[in-house]
């Protein structure tokens, strides 16, 4: 497994897997997920390029899949 930064440019891959985590640890962020569950593109990609922000992702083994919890 590797974490890594995600960009603007990985809104899609955000987007996969954000709504899962606001739903498994809703206390854990900023923001809920009624706030997300229907914004467009261009929302998830201003919600990866908050300046000071640190997102990560973590992608399986392959590198390829994100994955929504790298603990189970």
């Amino acid at each position: 497994m590797e974490l890594r930064t995600v960009s603007a440019d990985d809104w899609r891959a955000w987007r996969s897997k954000r709504p899962a985590a606001l739903t498994k640890a809703p206390g854990t962020f900023g923001s809920r997920l009624h706030e997300w569950v229907n914004a467009a593109g261009d929302r998830w990609s201003e919600g990866v390029s908050i300046p000071g922000a640190i997102d990560l992702l973590a992608f399986d083994a392959d590198g390829d899949a994100p994955v929504v919890d790298p603990f189970v």
